[in-house]
């Protein structure tokens, strides 16, 4: 009996709840401030209240799951103990047959791109990439310490000089987007 009345009255809170929210407008309704990108790639668009938003090829609000460091071949920490070579790699050592089979399965799982430190082979690919432009190294200067002009100036430069190797890499479309 006390679960009973447990759930009747767990019932009568939330339906108020579900009511209201079914008037609601949904977040997907709402339109963007502001997008960022060229149209039919992924995309950046900040909504009214300042969240920012993947937008995909097709112009809706997503977010966007991915892999990283997908590798046909991974050595272990280790040196004795196990490594990996992926099956689609071990069996023909062919990239381009590996990299079409882990596009494959990366979607499989649900998964939508790939991130840092994958195989370059997969720009060939459709399949949206992340990169990990590890700025600290290319800027050669030392960590941020205030209101360092010197460090902003050698860390836009090394985003500058990286997005440009992007796009001989394969990467449609480099955008370098600084925050203020």
């Amino acid at each position: 009996m006390v679960r009973l009345a447990a759930v009747i009255v767990g019932c009568c809170l939330v339906a108020p709840l579900v009511a209201a929210a079914e008037g609601a407008t949904p977040q997907s309704d709402v339109p963007l401030v502001e997008v960022r990108g060229r149209e039919g790639f992924w995309r950046l668009g900040r909504d009214p209240a300042g969240a920012w938003w993947f937008v995909s090829p097709e112009g809706r609000r997503e977010f966007l799951n991915s892999v990283t460091t997908v590798q046909p071949r991974l050595l272990g920490r280790d040196p004795k103990g196990p490594h990996y070579v992926a099956d689609a790699y071990a069996t023909s050592n062919d990239l381009d047959r590996w990299a079409e089979a882990t596009v494959r399965r990366v979607r499989s799982f649900g998964f939508k791109g790939v991130g840092a430190w994958s195989e370059p082979v997969l720009h060939r690919f459709d399949v949206p990439m992340t990169r990990d432009l590890n700025l600290s190294t290319w800027a050669g200067v030392a960590p941020w310490s205030g209101d360092d002009a010197a460090w902003t100036s050698a860390i836009d430069d090394a985003v500058r000089k990286q997005a440009a190797g992007l796009q001989s890499e394969g990467f449609r479309d480099v955008r370098v987007v600084r925050r203020k």
